[in-house]
């Protein structure tokens, strides 16, 4: 079974994957490698190249998660492609945008698709102040706009769960795990 956590920065997400780990036998907590974002803001006239090493070590990260599950292992990843379509594309202003959905249409049939992607519902202040609290800069305005893109990406994404708590979390993870 393969379970992504998902949402915008503050919203709780790595506290929640990390608590799934915690509570779920024979689970595996995973993060993807988002180190090349700050490559892509860097350097914009080479973004399109970074965005495709990017997608391709998605490829091989969803390679690992196949092989986990095979092993009889709950892989949970602390982010995943959803990520990509409200961070990355919702920000491709910067980029040359349609060269990115093209890479994006290219590795995404290659991408595992989760059984469950849980978002925590968190009000946007909320996402603000803790992201704050952390000493981190933010850019509201852009925040803002991914915060609506996962407040839509249940129209887009399959098995995409609003979640209110941990606790509330960990009911439909158990209940899934049950009929599968």
């Amino acid at each position: 079974m393969f379970i992504v956590v998902e949402g915008v920065d503050g919203s709780g997400k790595s506290t929640l994957a990390k608590y799934l780990a915690e509570k779920i036998p024979n689970s595996v907590l995973m993060k993807e490698n988002t180190k090349w974002l700050e490559e892509m803001s860097k350097f914009p006239e080479i973004a399109d190249m970074l965005f495709e090493d990017f997608c391709k070590e998605r490829v091989n990260y969803s390679k690992r998660i196949e092989k986990l599950i095979k092993a009889g292992y709950i892989v949970i990843s602390d982010r995943f492609y959803p990520s990509t379509i409200c961070y990355q594309l919702e920000n491709c202003e910067k980029y040359d945008c349609k060269k990115m959905v093209e890479i994006y249409n290219k590795y995404y049939p290659q991408w595992l698709k989760p059984d469950l992607v849980l978002i925590p519902s968190v009000p946007f202040v909320v996402c603000l102040k803790r992201i704050r609290k952390r000493g981190e800069e933010i850019d509201a305005k852009f925040l803002r706009k991914v915060k609506k893109c996962y407040n839509m990406i249940g129209d887009i994404v399959d098995n995409v769960v609003y979640v209110k708590s941990k606790n509330h979390a960990l009911d439909i993870v158990s209940e899934l795990i049950k009929t599968a």
